[in-house]
């Protein structure tokens, strides 16, 4: 026996079975609780302290950046889209519930200030893309 390396201060188990996938070697004991991984994060235990823990930032798999602020209006699950925490620090004050951040320049990742324009809803958003779009199209010009 020996604790959980995540440092919940739980004890592990001996292993039965060797598994590489998994990191388990017969006879030795687990390093963590077996599926505990994924319930450290939901079970209200700092997430700073998962062994996995990567400093508060993510991406998605469209590429936008995210950040752990758990108290946070708009958080979900203690994190939040990173261009809206800058649009919000830029701003003074949080967001209103309706509004939306556009990137300039379409990169989801590129979180500048100057990148960034404050949308007061989705069809404002929705029109800042449909002007873009004839813009690079030639039908507008500056």
């Amino acid at each position: 026996m020996k604790l959980c390396e995540c440092g919940c201060g739980s004890k592990t188990g001996i292993s039965t079975k060797t598994d590489r996938a998994k990191g388990h070697v017969k006879g030795q004991a687990f390093r963590y609780l077996p599926f505990h991984k994924a319930r450290v994060l939901w079970k209200g235990v700092d997430p700073t302290l998962h062994p996995q823990w990567k400093g508060g930032r993510g991406m998605t798999a469209n590429g936008y950046v995210w950040v752990h602020m758990p108290g946070h209006p708009r958080a979900n699950q203690g994190m939040i889209y990173e261009h809206v925490a800058v649009a919000e620090r830029a701003l003074g004050y949080h967001l209103p519930p309706k509004a939306q951040v556009h990137h300039v320049n379409e990169m989801p990742s590129d979180n500048r200030p100057c990148n960034l324009v404050i949308c007061e809803d989705i069809g404002y958003h929705k029109l800042l893309h449909a002007r873009m779009r004839a813009f690079k199209a030639g039908e507008l010009t500056c």
